[in-house]
Order: structure tokens, then sequence, then C-alpha cells
């Protein structure tokens, strides 16, 4: 979060520091400048134009992130506009050039905002973009800055070429762009965490625990106030909810533990403890944290949609709260190690977390569990889905098909609240194609390593804490 517009060069070594993150959502032929330049000169059109003050272009995992400084206040309508536009701009250069966008478009094909119009229409290429375009593309793509200029000419005259399509993804399509918003204080520290493959409640707890240990601390009460204000979403009701972080947390706790349901969107300072729930709302001082919980609205028509892979900007105190919690590493590395070894302890690492889950997960719901269902993408191992059962210590029930229960999940309830099936009758209705039983073989040798997991978790969770505070 830049005081003021830095120099083009900087802008271009913060986000190819990325470029190894990035280039894994995009299909082998498609050039990583070449995606991140579109982004790269749309921003530093609108730099020169007074609209923002400093931007940086970053990627987690498969997802682009754009971070932008300006002086126009949360929900500016222009600032919208310029993200949807810039990503936009990617996906225009893309299918230009020939390339199929991929991940990168199946994010906007969503909401009234591309109804009817093609990809030119929506990008609004300028003849600054382009200029800046022609001095910014790598070397392979110049080729086809005559195409793309041709394009452009033609848009201007009314005949725009480039047409939305399908995006070329195995994916779920359309969940589009999400953003966070933190007006910043001259004195304001901020940080920002990112998450790949995670859902829009990803940040629930780590918020939650985050403002409560924050509070804790004296000398961030005397900077902010008394309290804390969660803004929590209610996804069914489309409803914002204020609560108090100190007279209301078994609420809260009751509510971010609904991940289905509710979503921490911001945090608020509040100069004092506020009792009455009703009260809270018209109480409430500064954003010292936002998530990026919901979509663009000039996507979903203003409607509240939750958003996947979210992101989270605040203040540092509280960030820094968050960061105590993030844990990981690979222990017991030697000479010999492979990647095979490596990419076995992530399996069984994972496997060993689901284990450690097990018995609160039981103890909550009141039953033991007889076998687990496993669905989603990494279920299409049989090595991992066989680890699985092996470090758990009971069947895994494979789901067919797994790469789409979400789509099966919505559909089975559309129907269930058409009235055309029963929502006991959806059990028998999702089949499964392989069930994994623990291989008694591995039993002995897996329960060992869990009590050294065990014991290597404790021992090494203050380690992390205090790495991290650093």
């Amino acid at each position: 979060m830049g005081r003021s517009a830095s120099s083009p060069s900087s802008h271009r070594c913060s986000f190819q520091t990325h470029a190894a993150r990035l280039t894994r959502k995009l299909p082998a032929q498609v050039s990583y400048d070449e995606i991140c330049s579109a982004a790269f000169d749309g921003l530093i059109e609108a730099v020169e134009a007074g609209l923002i003050r400093d931007f940086r272009v970053f990627a987690v995992g498969d997802d682009l992130h754009l971070l932008m400084s300006h002086r126009h206040g949360v929900d500016a309508n222009a600032l919208h506009l310029l993200a949807f536009r810039t990503f936009w701009r990617m996906v225009w250069v893309t299918e230009l050039i020939g390339y199929k966008p991929y991940g990168l478009a199946q994010d906007l094909k969503i909401g009234p905002a591309t109804k009817g119009k093609r990809v030119d229409d929506l990008a609004e290429p300028s003849d600054r973009f382009v200029a800046l375009l022609a001095g910014e593309l790598p070397e392979p793509e110049r080729s086809f800055l005559g195409k793309i200029r041709s394009a452009q000419t033609a848009w201007r005259g009314g005949r725009a070429s480039v047409e939305v399509r399908k995006p070329f993804s195995g994916n779920v399509t359309g969940q589009g762009p999400g953003f966070a918003e933190l007006p910043v204080r001259n004195t304001w520290r901020v940080g920002l965490f990112a998450a790949d493959k995670a859902g829009p409640a990803a940040f629930n707890v780590p918020v939650y625990r985050a403002a409560l240990r924050a509070l804790d601390q004296e000398a961030f009460r005397a900077r902010y106030g008394e309290s804390l204000a969660f803004e929590i979403y209610d996804v069914h009701d489309h409803r914002r909810i204020f609560l108090d972080a100190r007279a209301h947390r078994e609420d809260i706790e009751t509510l971010l533990g609904a991940t289905n349901l509710f979503n921490v969107k911001r945090l608020w300072s509040l100069p004092q403890a506020v009792a009455q729930r009703e009260a809270v709302r018209g109480a409430v001082g500064d954003i010292l944290l936002a998530a990026s919980t919901e979509k663009l609205a000039l996507i979903t028509g203003g409607e509240y949609v939750g958003k996947d892979d979210p992101v989270l900007l605040g203040v540092e105190e509280l960030v820094a709260a968050i960061a105590e919690y993030m844990r990981g590493g690979f222990l017991n590395l030697s000479n010999i190690t492979s990647r095979s070894h490596l990419m076995r302890a992530v399996f069984e690492g994972l496997s060993m977390n689901w284990r450690w889950l097990r018995e609160p997960a039981e103890k909550l719901s009141g039953r033991k569990f007889q076998y687990w269902r496993l669905t989603g993408g990494g279920a299409l191992s049989d090595f991992w889905s066989q680890i699985m059962a092996d470090v758990v210590g009971i069947p895994m029930h494979r789901q067919a098909n797994p790469r789409i229960h979400n789509v099966l999940g919505m559909g089975l309830l559309a129907f269930s609240r058409l009235g055309k099936v029963k929502v006991e009758d959806i059990p028998a209705m999702v089949k499964f194609d392989r069930i994994f039983e623990p291989d008694p073989k591995n039993r002995a040798i897996y329960d060992e390593m869990y009590g050294h997991f065990s014991v290597a978790r404790e021992k090494i969770r203050p380690v992390l804490h205090a790495m991290n505070k650093s």
C-alpha cells in the first residue's frame, strides 16, 4: 500500500518474482510475461490518469491479484471497473495471440456485466494501453502487435471481433473476481494474506483468533479502541450482521463455525464495548481488516455472492496474529531424500492431519465414524486414497466422478427445493466407484508415525509461532 506512485520498473519487479507460481495456471504455450503485461500496462495507464497511486500484480497458486492504492474510498465504482476491465484486457490479448485463456477467463463469465458483449467491449483497449503493450510484450508475442492494433481499430469502428467464449477449464466457471478494500491512515502498516483452493469462509477461524489475541494487548486497545466489531455476511439471507467481539463472543463463535452459511467480511474498531446487538453497527469506527468474501457487485448485479480463493487486508497487529497460526514444513530430511519422498510426505502429512481431526469430529457429532467419503480432485489418486485409509484407519468410500461434487450437490439441492426429490433420499443418489480398505500390513508403521507426528506437532508449534512473530 504505497503512499505514492512508483516507477514502472518497481511494479515490474514486484510481480515477476511470482512467475513460477503463476505459470501453473496457464497451458504450457501461454507466456506468463504476455499475460502480466496486459495487467501491468492497464494499471500503468490508470496511474498516469491519476485514478490510482500505486499498484502491484502478484499471484498465489493459480490466482492473479491486483493490489492498488488510491484516494477514492471503499466501494468506488471506478476502481471496480478498472479491475474488471484489466482482467478482460488480459483475456483480449490472450485470445488475439491465439492462446487459450484457461483459468484466466474461467472466473469472469458471470452476471449482467458480460451479457450481449464481446471481449473487446469489456476490455475497452485504449490507444495508450496498446502503446504501452507494444513496449512490454515479450519478444515472441510482439509479432502479433499488428493483429492487436487491427482488432483495436475494428472495435473503435464498431466491429468488435473477439467473442466471449466458454473457457477451456475443467472447473466450475463463473466464480467471479472478488475484492477486499481497506482504508489506510498515514500511520498504519498493513499486511495481506491470499489463499488458493479455499472457500470464502477460509479466514473465519484465523480472524476470530487473531481478534481475541489482539484485544488482549493493551497497546492495541490504546490505539484502536476497547473492542472490535465483527461484520459477518449471512450467505443464505443476504444480511450483514454486526457483533461485538467482547460482548457477543459466543454468538460470533456460533456463526463463524457454520462456514457454509456465514463469512467474516470486516473487523471494525469500537471505542467501547457495545452490549446491545442492534447498537453495534452504529458505533463502529475504522475498518481494520477486510476479506474478499464476495464478488464485485458490478458482476452480480449488486447481489451478495460468495467468492472462493479469498484475500485479506488488515492492520499489522491483526495480520501478524493470523500469521502465528501458519505452520508446515518437512522433518527428517537427509542427503538421500528424493522428490518422491517429499511427495509421499505431503500425502502422509495431510492424512495425519485428518487422523488428528477424527477424534474431535467424532466427539462433536456424538458418533463414531465407520467410514469417510472422499470427493474432490484429490480423490482421483488411488495412491492417496489408500494412504488416507491406512493412516486414518477407516474405509474411504470414493465418490464417482469426484471432481463434479459441487455441481452434483447444487443440482440435488435444487431438485429438492423444487419438490422433485426428498432430502433424505439424496444420500442414496450419490454413487461411489471404489472403497479403499485400510491395509493391516501398514497399520503398525502408521500408528508409530502418528505418534511421532503428534509429538513433533506440539514441540514445533511454539517455534513456528515465535518465528512468525518476528
